[in-house]
């Protein structure tokens, strides 16, 4: 599932959208990254914790429906 959809304009614009467990991540990255005095560990492990959210988001929506 996309979270931009865009259909193309013309020729030279094949973008799709970003896939929504992708846009769930950054999200979930921007707000890791406003937080102060926390280990969040390697970089590594934030962007496991990132994806793990956001697996997390996408099974919350589809248990939704």
């Amino acid at each position: 599932m996309k979270a931009f959809p865009l259909k193309a304009v013309n020729k030279f614009d094949d973008c799709e959208g970003m896939d929504l467990r992708d846009y769930f991540a950054a999200k979930v990255l921007s707000g890791i990254s406003s937080v102060t005095g926390i280990d969040f560990g390697t970089v590594d492990d934030v962007a496991i914790t990132c994806y793990r959210l956001a697996d997390a988001m996408m099974k919350a929506r589809e248990d939704k429906r």
